[in-house]
């Protein structure tokens, strides 16, 4: 019973879309899978303790400083990484059912995520690499400002 429900959600939701007015607004990321694995892995803790702990704050400066702000057709977003450097980007952004696409300001390639969960105050997405291969990671954002 409990499978024909997540079935049933799982095929609304595909045929539906989602409602482009729960995405409005600025998202603030709150957590990565891919930090968690690398943090599990055998290779991590073989590390010295200064090791882990300079990753953990690499990891901590990302979630505390990417950002994306969607607004009607535009996004504002941050791409923070190693070295404390955030680059602050924009561009434009679409819905294709379940899928935001964003085309960033003089680049070519667009980002791709798809929509695993959304409410007014949680979207968790995943990454499309290329066409064919979606990241398994979950990448948890929160509503931040509506």
């Amino acid at each position: 019973m409990i499978q024909h429900l997540f079935l049933f959600l799982f095929l609304f939701i595909s045929i539906v879309g989602v409602d482009k007015n729960l995405i409005y607004g600025k998202w603030k990321l709150e957590g990565d899978e891919v930090f968690l694995n690398i943090m599990t892995l055998e290779a991590f803790k073989m590390g010295t303790e200064e090791q882990q702990n300079e990753m953990a704050k690499v990891f901590q400066f990302v979630l505390d400083s990417t950002f994306y702000d969607f607004k009607k057709d535009s996004v504002f977003f941050t791409d923070a990484g190693p070295g404390g450097i955030v680059k602050h980007k924009n561009g434009r952004w679409l819905l294709k059912e379940d899928t935001i696409v964003i085309l960033e300001s003089g680049k070519i390639k667009s980002h791709k995520f798809i929509i695993d969960h959304i409410s007014e105050n949680e979207m968790n997405l995943r990454k499309v690499l290329d066409e064919s291969l979606v990241a398994r990671s979950l990448l948890k954002y929160r509503k931040v400002d509506p």
